[in-house]
């Protein structure tokens, strides 16, 4: 591989004060990518080397796995694709202490790959067989502790904003915009508010969420100014029942809890909520927001579902079919339109579950008689591949050694030259023809298809006395019903399933 330097560049989200001239504009990628490049013309060890650009474009330090460059560039390293890394100062490879320790000072030295921190003054080549002392330890500290008191100056000021009853979430409903010229106005969408007025005044008479969301289906109006999705039950139900709509802010319903990767998002008790009425300009009256709520009254639910996963779709248009009351699978789908392919599929409940429980004991049972006979044979295809790549390497040892051994023969007059050089060539031939080999054979070897579920999980499945969603998951992918009578289980090894149904002849 020829010698090829990578730089690794980020701009994070509140670099992004740098174009509002709030920010030190070093940060930018265009004083990134200077300093880089800077730092390697001016060290005539890079001379003739290639160089290489990752870019991470507004993202948090913290976060690793969901830096797409980032992981793409660790990627590249693990395949040997450069063999120095560099990087303006650690904070821009990252601002979790132990994430950036395990890059820096495990990962990167086993791929024996140089890294270079130019305004920290680090250079792994200094530290061969050692960490980069304390103080290099103490700075990559000291970036952790800054982004996590930025994350707590960053929350408060956000409640603080939120008690004041200032808007910050991030995207209004329906119906609404922020005003480009004030900062901090939310404007009306004149013909977005009279799509919600009409949402609310069906909503008021009776008409049902199913009937409100075809009727602007079929007038083609669009769910919102981005995409041009459909209207559903779902989006019709979370128009009525936001208080947006009659001016009341209601934000912190949801927080951020955890640091970097491990962070997740969670519900807030209703308690800590912030309140405020009127805050915003109303589209309909609360006289009419209460009257179209009085026609969807809340409903509790059982605690305990969590564990329920919807296996079922429509054979016809595709879409999740919904239990109805515990009775019926049946696809809304046709409810919220006019599209001809789907034929208003249902199936009661009690029916399609049991279907799905017969079939799934049934599929499991022939998978289990042919799982073992299948790896047998996988194995033994297997056992052949490898004795054949180790015969072709060991040839491949005495064809590398072919040109020396010729040469002795040659020496020793044993051969004329036009011999040598014949039968040197015929070993190139063949040496490039065995390693093509052994390339397909290792190939061949990895892609050795087995079943794509696990023993246990068929054993599971085949001795279930009563239909359970959560344990059918792991070898079921999706059924689609098709009528009152009809269903298809697709399993998440079809092609095993199909291959043991042709071993029995069916």
């Amino acid at each position: 591989m020829a010698d090829k330097i990578a730089m690794y560049i980020r701009l994070s989200e509140e670099d992004y004060d740098v174009k509002k001239g709030l920010a030190d504009e070093s940060n930018s990628i265009k004083s990134q990518r200077m300093l880089l490049k800077s730092y390697i013309n001016n060290h005539s060890e890079f001379n003739g080397w290639d160089v290489g650009e990752y870019f991470d474009d507004g993202t948090s330090g913290t976060l690793f796995r969901k830096r797409d460059e980032f992981q793409s560039m660790i990627e590249d390293a693990q395949n040997g694709c450069f063999n120095c890394l560099i990087v303006k100062d650690l904070s821009r490879f990252g601002r979790d202490y132990l994430e950036v320790g395990y890059y820096t000072e495990m990962l990167l030295p086993m791929l024996n790959i140089r890294f270079i921190s130019v305004n920290d003054g680090y250079d792994s080549n200094n530290y061969k067989g050692t960490t980069g002392g304390m103080e290099y330890a103490l700075k990559n500290l000291m970036h952790q502790l800054y982004s996590m008191d930025m994350s707590k100056k960053t929350k408060s000021a956000f409640e603080t904003r939120r008690k004041a009853g200032q808007c910050v979430i991030p995207h209004l409903p329906y119906g609404y915009r922020r005003n480009p010229d004030k900062k901090g106005e939310i404007l009306v969408v004149e013909n977005e508010a009279e799509v919600v007025k009409e949402i609310f005044e069906m909503a008021a008479k009776g008409y049902k969420a199913s009937e409100i969301a075809k009727t602007l289906n079929l007038k083609g109006i669009p769910t919102n100014r981005k995409t041009k999705g459909i209207w559903n039950t779902n989006i019709i139900m979370k128009k009525i029942r936001n208080e947006f709509y009659i001016g009341n802010l209601i934000q912190g319903r949801l927080e951020v809890v955890g640091f970097g990767d491990s962070k997740k998002t969670v519900r807030r008790d209703p308690s800590r909520w912030s309140v405020t009425k009127g805050a915003v300009p109303a589209i309909i009256s609360e006289e009419l927001f209460k009257a179209a709520n009085a026609n969807f009254p809340v409903i509790h639910r059982k605690k305990g579902n969590t564990g329920i996963i919807n296996l079922f779709k429509c054979g016809y248009c595709g879409k999740k079919v919904y239990n109805e009351f515990g009775k019926r699978y049946a696809c809304r789908y046709k409810y919220v339109t006019d599209d001809e392919n789907c034929l208003k599929v249902k199936m009661a409940s009690k029916k399609a579950e049991q279907a799905v429980l017969d079939t799934v004991k049934d599929a499991c049972r022939l998978m289990l008689d042919r799982y073992d006979i299948i790896q047998r044979e996988d194995e033994y295809t297997k056992d052949g591949i490898r004795t054949s790549i180790k015969e072709l390497e060991n040839e491949k040892v005495s064809l590398e050694k072919a040109p020396m051994s010729l040469y002795k023969k040659y020496k020793a007059q044993a051969l004329s030259r036009e011999e040598f050089m014949l039968e040197k060539e015929k070993a190139n031939l063949r040496l490039s023809e065995v390693e093509r080999q052994i390339a397909e054979l290792t190939t061949q070897l990895a892609d050795t298809k087995e079943p794509v579920v696990e023993k246990q999980d068929l054993l599971n499945c085949s001795q279930l006395d009563s239909y359970d969603s959560k344990i059918l998951s792991q070898i079921i992918q999706e059924v689609r019903i098709y009528g009152e009578d009809s269903i298809e289980v697709i399993f998440k090894c079809n092609d095993f399933y199909v291959s043991c149904l042709q071993a029995l002849g069916m």
